[in-house]
Parts: C-alpha cells; structure tokens; sequence
C-alpha cells in the first residue's frame, strides 16, 4: 500500500506539490495527468525518497521513506525517464548488482535471473554494455561549469532559510565554522563532483524575465570557489517535468535546465552529514554479558545464567532496535555533558561483552561496547553517547528502557 499523506514541496516561494493526499492499495494501478510544471515528476522522485518533502509523509507499506529508507525502499521498482545506468557493466553485471543492492539472496539470484532474462528477452544483450553502443559523446549534455577543484562550497535553501558553507583541506572537506564536526566525505563529494562537471539537458539563449523561471526568487543558490579563488555562482528556480531551471554568475540572456540530480544532491541536512560512530552488530546470539552501572552499583546479566535469558534477550533486542541517528551535539563539553546527564557522575554506564561470530564454539576473545545514557528529554528520548566519542544522540527512552534490561519505570 502507498499512503501520500498532505504533502507539501516548496522551492522558494513556488509551491511544486499542494497539500497532495491519496492512497494506493495493493492491486490498483495508478497514473498521473497533468500539465509541465504540475507536480508529476516532484510527487515520484518524493515517493522513492530521491526529494525530501517541505511537508508532509509518504508511508510505502506503513514504512516512511524519509525515516525508514531502507524498508520502504525494499517494496519499490521505479524506472525514471532516464534510467541510472552503469556504462562500464554488461546487462549481466548490471542485474546482479540490483540483486545485490536489493540483498535478496544469492539463492534468490540464481532461481530468478535466467528467468528474468528469458521474460524480457534480453539473452542477445546479456554480455553487451551500453558503452560500447555509444559512437560519440552524448550530444543531449550541455556543458554548464568544467571546474577542475573547489576550495570551497555553500548552498542555500531559501525555502528553509539554511545555508551549508564546507572549505577543502588538501583532501579533505570541513564545515567552515567548525573544523572539528566529523564529516562523512562522500556527501560533500558528491556535491563537488555534480556542480563542477554541471551538464544541463536544454540551453535557453533567449528566455523570459527570470521570475518567469523562478529564477528571480530562487529555490537555491550554490557558491563553488575553485584552487584560484575564482567565485561561480549558480542559482537554482522552478522545477520543469525532471528538470529544473538555472542561472550562472547572475546571466539573464542565458539559461539552462538540468536534471534533478542537481537538487537532490543537496537534500542532506548537516545531522545526515556527519560522521556517525560504528557501532557493532549485536544480538541475543552473540550477547555474552551486559554490565550496567548506576549510580556507583554494577548489575550484572551474563548469558551464562539461565535465569537471565530473557533479561539478556530484551537487552539485546533494545540494542538492536537503537538507531543513532539524531544528534544533540556534534561535540560536548564538560558543562554541556553535565546538563546531559552524560558527566561521569550522573550517567548509566551500558558495557557490552559480545562475541563477533555468532557461533557457540568460537575460539575468538570476546569484545566490548561500552555506551553512556543520559537525562530524559521533554520529547521523551535520553541523551547518548558511545565510549570516546564527541558526539552526543537522542534515543527513544522506550528503546533505552529495553537496554537497560527492561527494569527502570
């Protein structure tokens, strides 16, 4: 079931999606109708979690797919206008990896494949790449920037009112106002790779008055400064079909469209971007013993103990259930751990031993995970923090309740 649920997508001041509701049950088959620039392309790329939403929710299955991407995404086919292919791999090597990336099994893989190559008939093609049909250079691209290294990078929402500004160190990217909040790299590189190699699909040589574009009042604008400290600016406005339209360095008798990979490589919020702590795999199969400390008092449960096996699986099962994905803090001082709860004195201590197999005759030392809760927030979570780490999380104090055994009120 697909549940659209008053959603809402505003670029600047121009509303792509209205407050948009339907429901879609198992079996039924759905279009879309409407005129350029209705909402058609926004809603899907929405629904398969390639836009975030201004507001609203998309539910697919009863799983969100901003906050449950994985689930949700495990119940969708979607093939866009143009589809997302590999060049360098056979039709072959192409299926396989979508297996792979859908995790259904090498089992699964090999029952299905040759049955999905004999339905759609692709046995003439199956070792041929899509590469190798090409004779040329894709005349459809328009080349906009061909920068060859950014100093710096910053991009505005002007619907939410944010901007983003990252500076390059050698290799490696940082927030511009604090060097010490730990990035995941690939974001950033992302976004240099997109804006300078920018492609548009259409050259507009004599356009309209920009506020025709929404180019006037624009959605977004990104600022790229390369190695020589020269400043490109491309403003992004109203959305067109898969596309969208854009301006550089401020031209008006010149205008493009690009594909809406430009947008939706900025639909990361700095919480998404940052690095976040490994945390091991555990379960009831490979819980050895939880040792709990509260105020100066050490409880406890070992798998060992009969007694404690359902104690040790309700741990287990909080620990897995804990996501840390909502941050507080990118990293804590003395005073802000304190008004956390997470200073020495006041935290629960969690140290988990765990083997790394799940297998009762291992030959392996076990392991240990050690994490510290904190105060309970008006929102009901608790603050978090792993063993060494500067940052601090928000957890459900449900699923913290289970990791402490099941036993606080």
């Amino acid at each position: 079931m697909i549940e659209v649920k008053n959603l809402v997508k505003c670029y600047g001041s121009h509303t792509a999606v209205d407050h948009l509701n339907f429901t879609i049950k198992k079996g039924q088959i759905y279009g879309f109708l409407g005129p350029n620039g209705a909402g058609k392309s926004t809603t899907m790329n929405i629904m398969t979690g390639y836009l975030g939403a201004t507001e609203g929710e998309v539910l697919i299955n009863g799983h969100n797919i901003l906050t449950e991407p994985y689930k949700a995404k495990k119940d969708i086919g979607y093939l866009p206008e143009q589809p997302p292919l590999y060049m360098d791999m056979t039709v072959l090597e192409y299926l396989k990896f979508v297996f792979c990336l859908k995790q259904l099994g090498k089992t699964f893989q090999e029952e299905q494949l040759e049955k999905i190559i004999r339905l759609v008939k692709l046995g003439s093609v199956r070792n041929r790449r899509k590469q190798e049909e090409q004779t040329g250079g894709d005349d459809s691209q328009i080349s906009v920037t061909d920068i060859e290294s950014l100093l710096a990078l910053s991009y505005t929402d002007h619907s939410e009112g944010t901007t983003m500004s990252f500076a390059k160190d050698g290799d490696t990217w940082y927030v511009s106002n604090d060097r010490d909040i730990p990035l995941t790299q690939s974001y950033i590189e992302t976004m240099e790779d997109t804006f300078c190699s920018l492609t548009a699909t259409r050259e507009i040589s004599d356009p309209d008055a920009l506020s025709d574009y929404g180019l006037e009042d624009p959605a977004y604008t990104i600022e790229l400064t390369d190695q020589d400290g020269t400043l490109t600016t491309v403003t992004i406005g109203n959305s067109v079909d898969e596309d969208y339209y854009l301006a550089v360095n401020g031209q008006e008798d010149i205008l493009y469209t690009a594909d809406s990979s430009i947008v939706s490589s900025m639909q990361y919020d700095l919480d998404t971007m940052v690095a976040k702590d490994d945390v091991p795999s555990i379960g009831s199969g490979n819980l050895v013993q939880a040792d709990i400390t509260e105020n100066g008092t050490t409880t406890i449960y070992s798998s060992d103990n009969d007694e404690q096996t359902e104690t040790i699986s309700t741990i287990a099962g909080g620990y897995g259930a804990m996501s840390l994905t909502e941050l507080a803090s990118y990293h804590a001082d003395a005073e802000e751990l304190a008004s956390f709860g997470l200073d020495e004195d006041s935290r629960i201590t969690v140290k988990l031993t765990y083997n790394e197999s799940s297998e009762e005759e291992s030959d392996e030392d076990p392991l240990t995970f050690t994490l510290y809760i904190g105060n309970t927030t008006d929102d009901d979570t608790r603050y978090v923090q792993v063993q060494d780490s500067d940052l601090v999380y928000l957890v459900s104090s449900g699923i913290l309740n289970n990791l402490l055994g099941g036993s606080e009120e």
